[in-house]
Protein backbone atom coordinates (compact mmCIF):
# COMPACT_ATOMS: atom_id res chain seq x y z
CA UNK A 1 0.00 0.00 0.00
CA UNK A 2 2.88 2.12 0.21
CA UNK A 3 3.70 3.07 3.47
CA UNK A 4 7.15 1.74 3.13
CA UNK A 5 7.81 3.63 7.01
CA UNK A 6 4.94 1.72 8.81
CA UNK A 7 6.18 -1.47 7.32
CA UNK A 8 9.53 -1.10 8.10
CA UNK A 9 8.73 0.16 11.43
CA UNK A 10 6.87 -2.90 12.24
CA UNK A 11 9.59 -5.19 10.92
CA UNK A 12 12.22 -3.20 12.73
CA UNK A 13 9.95 -3.58 15.87
CA UNK A 14 9.94 -7.98 15.30
CA UNK A 15 13.77 -7.79 14.98
CA UNK A 16 13.86 -6.04 18.43
CA UNK A 17 11.22 -8.80 20.19
CA UNK A 18 12.89 -11.53 18.58
CA UNK A 19 16.38 -11.12 17.18
CA UNK A 20 17.01 -14.71 16.77
CA UNK A 21 14.13 -15.33 13.94
CA UNK A 22 15.66 -16.36 11.19
CA UNK A 23 12.48 -16.14 9.79
CA UNK A 24 11.94 -12.14 10.59
CA UNK A 25 15.56 -11.60 9.63
CA UNK A 26 15.08 -12.78 6.39
CA UNK A 27 11.84 -10.87 5.99
CA UNK A 28 13.22 -7.83 6.83
CA UNK A 29 16.17 -7.73 4.40
CA UNK A 30 13.75 -8.69 1.68
CA UNK A 31 11.82 -5.98 2.78
CA UNK A 32 14.66 -3.51 3.31
CA UNK A 33 15.72 -4.55 -0.73
CA UNK A 34 12.50 -2.94 -2.01
CA UNK A 35 13.24 0.26 0.47
CA UNK A 36 16.76 0.49 -1.63
CA UNK A 37 18.66 -0.61 1.69
CA UNK A 38 22.03 -1.89 0.02
CA UNK A 39 23.50 -2.22 2.88
CA UNK A 40 21.28 -3.98 5.43
CA UNK A 41 19.14 -5.80 2.95
CA UNK A 42 21.90 -8.48 2.61
CA UNK A 43 22.86 -8.26 6.27
CA UNK A 44 20.29 -9.12 7.44
CA UNK A 45 19.66 -12.10 5.15
CA UNK A 46 23.55 -13.79 5.67
CA UNK A 47 22.17 -13.17 9.66
CA UNK A 48 19.17 -15.11 9.14
CA UNK A 49 21.39 -17.72 7.08
CA UNK A 50 23.47 -18.44 10.33
CA UNK A 51 20.66 -18.31 12.50
CA UNK A 52 18.85 -21.14 10.93
CA UNK A 53 21.70 -23.11 8.53
CA UNK A 54 18.66 -25.94 7.99
CA UNK A 55 16.30 -22.74 6.44
CA UNK A 56 13.40 -24.38 4.02
CA UNK A 57 14.44 -23.55 0.28
CA UNK A 58 12.81 -19.72 -0.39
CA UNK A 59 15.22 -18.45 1.52
CA UNK A 60 17.53 -18.98 -1.34
CA UNK A 61 14.50 -17.15 -3.49
CA UNK A 62 14.88 -14.22 -1.54
CA UNK A 63 18.77 -13.93 -1.47
CA UNK A 64 18.56 -14.15 -5.05
CA UNK A 65 16.03 -11.42 -5.57
CA UNK A 66 18.07 -9.19 -2.81
CA UNK A 67 21.20 -9.72 -4.71
CA UNK A 68 19.24 -9.32 -8.19
CA UNK A 69 18.83 -5.48 -6.81
CA UNK A 70 22.16 -5.38 -6.13
CA UNK A 71 23.24 -6.48 -9.83
CA UNK A 72 24.50 -9.30 -8.93
CA UNK A 73 23.35 -11.09 -11.43
CA UNK A 74 25.49 -14.24 -11.42
CA UNK A 75 24.95 -14.47 -7.45
CA UNK A 76 20.89 -14.23 -7.87
CA UNK A 77 20.90 -16.87 -10.51
CA UNK A 78 22.66 -19.16 -8.72
CA UNK A 79 20.39 -18.65 -5.35
CA UNK A 80 17.95 -18.90 -7.69
CA UNK A 81 18.59 -22.39 -9.07
CA UNK A 82 19.33 -23.39 -4.91
CA UNK A 83 15.30 -23.09 -4.81
CA UNK A 84 13.48 -26.59 -5.20
CA UNK A 85 10.67 -24.83 -4.32
CA UNK A 86 9.09 -24.16 -8.30
CA UNK A 87 8.16 -20.53 -6.90
CA UNK A 88 7.16 -19.07 -10.28
CA UNK A 89 8.68 -15.10 -9.39
CA UNK A 90 11.85 -17.74 -8.94
CA UNK A 91 11.53 -18.60 -12.69
CA UNK A 92 10.82 -14.57 -13.52
CA UNK A 93 13.97 -13.15 -12.04
CA UNK A 94 16.15 -16.09 -13.40
CA UNK A 95 14.81 -15.13 -16.69
CA UNK A 96 15.91 -11.61 -16.25
CA UNK A 97 19.71 -12.23 -14.68
CA UNK A 98 20.06 -14.39 -17.82
CA UNK A 99 18.77 -11.19 -19.75
CA UNK A 100 21.13 -9.41 -18.03
CA UNK A 101 24.38 -11.62 -19.00
CA UNK A 102 23.61 -11.87 -21.85
CA UNK A 103 22.43 -15.15 -22.30
CA UNK A 104 19.32 -13.98 -24.18
CA UNK A 105 18.09 -17.91 -25.44
CA UNK A 106 18.24 -19.25 -21.71
CA UNK A 107 15.86 -15.92 -20.92
CA UNK A 108 13.89 -16.74 -23.35
CA UNK A 109 13.38 -20.15 -22.61
CA UNK A 110 12.88 -19.37 -18.75
CA UNK A 111 10.37 -17.23 -20.05
CA UNK A 112 8.62 -20.17 -22.00
CA UNK A 113 8.69 -22.22 -18.60
CA UNK A 114 7.11 -19.37 -17.09
CA UNK A 115 4.54 -18.79 -19.70
CA UNK A 116 3.88 -22.43 -18.87
CA UNK A 117 2.78 -22.33 -15.47
CA UNK A 118 0.85 -18.63 -16.01
CA UNK A 119 -0.59 -17.97 -19.40
CA UNK A 120 -1.20 -14.39 -18.53
CA UNK A 121 2.09 -13.37 -17.78
CA UNK A 122 3.07 -10.11 -19.23
CA UNK A 123 4.99 -6.86 -18.30
CA UNK A 124 1.70 -5.50 -17.49
CA UNK A 125 0.06 -8.53 -15.50
CA UNK A 126 3.81 -8.11 -13.09
CA UNK A 127 3.94 -4.45 -12.70
CA UNK A 128 0.09 -4.73 -11.54
CA UNK A 129 -0.24 -8.22 -9.32
CA UNK A 130 3.35 -9.28 -8.47
CA UNK A 131 4.81 -8.08 -5.38
CA UNK A 132 7.55 -6.23 -7.06
CA UNK A 133 4.93 -3.28 -7.05
CA UNK A 134 6.32 -2.99 -3.24
CA UNK A 135 9.58 -1.05 -4.87
CA UNK A 136 9.72 2.25 -3.42
CA UNK A 137 11.78 3.21 -6.49
CA UNK A 138 10.10 3.02 -9.78
CA UNK A 139 13.78 2.67 -11.22
CA UNK A 140 13.83 -1.02 -9.63
CA UNK A 141 10.87 -2.09 -10.82
CA UNK A 142 11.81 -0.55 -14.64
CA UNK A 143 15.28 -2.58 -14.02
CA UNK A 144 13.54 -5.69 -13.77
CA UNK A 145 10.40 -5.01 -16.34
CA UNK A 146 13.58 -4.10 -19.09
CA UNK A 147 15.67 -6.93 -18.64
CA UNK A 148 12.28 -9.48 -19.18
CA UNK A 149 11.15 -7.49 -22.31
CA UNK A 150 14.74 -8.53 -23.79
CA UNK A 151 14.10 -12.06 -22.63
CA UNK A 152 11.26 -11.92 -24.61
CA UNK A 153 8.01 -11.29 -22.65
CA UNK A 154 5.75 -8.94 -23.89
Amino acid sequence: QGQFELGDYHLSKSVELNPNDAHILLRIGYYRSFLGDRYNDLNYIDLAFRRNPLHPDWYWHDRGVVLFAHGDYRGSLNSLLRCQDGIEAGYVYQAACHAALGETTRAASMIGTVCKLNNALSLDWIELAYPYRCYKSSRSMNKLTSLLAVAGLK
